[in-house]
This record gives structure tokens, sequence and C-alpha cells, in this order.
């Protein structure tokens, strides 16, 4: 879903530099700009809540490595006395 909400503000912007081109009217360039800065938030919005994620994630399963790795390390010293 997260894909469309950019894809959707890219296609925005883009039919406006479409009809800019076009048509040169000047009252555009607000619009543009205020466009391509929902265009570079969204992008933004959507790597930080994926960066999140990712953290989130590897925070996790890194939990899960330490954890083993620890009673790994018990267990070859229990095997070891």
């Amino acid at each position: 879903m997260d894909f469309w909400i950019s894809m959707r503000a890219i296609r925005i912007r883009e039919d406006l530099i479409d009809l800019y081109t076009r048509t040169r009217d000047s009252a555009l360039v607000p619009l543009l700009q205020e466009r391509q800065r929902e265009v570079s938030n969204t992008r933004r919005r959507l790597r930080d809540k994926l960066m999140h994620k990712l953290r989130r994630e590897f925070s996790r399963n890194q939990a899960v490595v330490d954890i083993k790795r620890q009673l790994s390390r018990s267990r070859s010293a229990v095997d070891d006395e």
C-alpha cells in the first residue's frame, strides 16, 4: 500500500509537470513546488518507516542470535569440564 501512496504523489506531480510544459502557466509553479515537497516528504516518511521496521526486526533477530551464542558457549564450557 505504501508503494501506491508514493506512486500517486509522483503521478500527480508528473501530470502537473506535463500541464506546465504545455501551457507555461506561471500559476502552476507554486503547485509544482508543493507537489515536489509532497513527493519528497512521502519518500522520506516511507524511508523512515522502513528503517524503523528494519531496526525493530534486526533487534529481535539479533537478540535471538545473541542468546543462542551465549547458550552454545555455556554448553561448551560445561562439556569441557
